[in-house]
């Protein structure tokens, strides 16, 4: 599925920003976008330390908890803080290994700033990644958590990144139960790391 596909040229591989009129929300994924370019373009870092700062420069603008309840859905209620810990856990550690596992391929893709569409708390920047011919429209759902705007969903071609893994979940939980499904995470993510 291209959606999946595009998730790690949307988290690491960005470029040049072209701006429209900007919100606080675009301001903030303008800056997220800004800070992982320089990292991907500072020539003197080595493999592990361009990996880090990504990793980094994410960790402050993705609120992995809230994406982490986002893709459990109404299952999120039902397990134990455990479970919850353990599945955040995993759940971000297989975002992580994905787009990390994609940062040595960035070639300088351009992002295009458009409408940002604020409703109280909530806010949607949308976006287009450049990359060679293609035009792939990736719009940023944020909130505001005190006084910081963090994303808590991508929405990659009017796929939800969120509304995706959920479907995936559900379909292994109603089969196999959370624990099941924090067990094939677990393998999923010992694969990745090998």
């Amino acid at each position: 599925m291209r959606f999946l596909a595009t998730l790690p040229l949307l988290l690491s591989l960005v470029g040049t920003t072209v701006f429209a009129a900007e919100s606080e929300p675009a301001t903030t994924v303008r800056q997220m976008v800004d800070e992982v370019y320089a990292v991907l373009n500072e020539p003197a870092l080595d493999h592990d330390t361009r990996h880090t700062r990504v990793e980094e420069t994410v960790r402050r603008y993705f609120d992995f908890r809230a994406m982490a309840q986002g893709a459990l859905g109404s299952e999120w209620r039902k397990a134990s803080p455990a479970q919850r810990d353990r599945f955040q856990a995993l759940f971000e550690q297989l975002l992580r290994n994905t787009y990390l596992n994609r940062v040595d391929a960035y070639s300088n893709e351009k992002v295009e700033f458009g409408r940002t569409r604020l409703r109280d708390k909530r806010a949607e920047v949308a976006t287009v990644i450049l990359s060679g011919g293609d035009r792939i429209p990736v719009n940023y759902r944020l909130y505001r958590k005190g006084e910081r705007w963090m994303v808590y969903d991508v929405v990659i071609e009017n796929v939800s990144l969120i509304n995706s893994y959920r479907t995936n979940y559900r379909a292994v939980i109603r089969e196999k139960g959370l624990d099941g499904l924090l067990e094939e995470m677990e393998q999923l993510a010992f694969r990745q790391r090998s």
